[in-house]
């Protein structure tokens, strides 16, 4: 993960999410893999990024988050199969999450990486 300087403190992109999304580092990790993954199923959330509540609850405590914080952000889910959020607000987020890291010459080709 690259760091970039947002005045004048290096930012990863777990802290510019905590930041931009007012998200505890746990809840931001998942919603770092939600934004840069197509699909994330509950093995992935328990096995890389060791939640071990109940996936459906950590992303219930998402939702909640970026809705009291204003953020429209909509989280979709099919029961047996995940979560995700749709290619163009996962794009809109990952430029967001990167202007916040203070990278302002954005490519659009990471928004796809894992």
């Amino acid at each position: 993960m690259e760091n970039n300087v947002n005045g004048g403190r290096v930012l990863t992109e777990v802290q510019a999410v905590q930041m931009i999304f007012g998200l505890s580092e746990a809840l931001a990790k998942l919603f770092l893999l939600l934004v840069k993954t197509k699909l994330v199923t509950p093995h992935m959330v328990e096995t890389e990024l060791k939640i071990v509540s109940q996936t459906k609850m950590a992303v219930l405590r998402v939702r909640r988050r970026l809705a009291s914080g204003g953020h429209d952000v909509e989280i979709q889910a099919s029961p047996g199969l995940g979560y995700w959020l749709s290619d163009d607000t996962r794009q809109d987020l990952f430029a967001r999450i990167r202007r916040g890291q203070g990278d302002v010459s954005l490519d659009g080709g990471d928004a796809e990486a894992v």
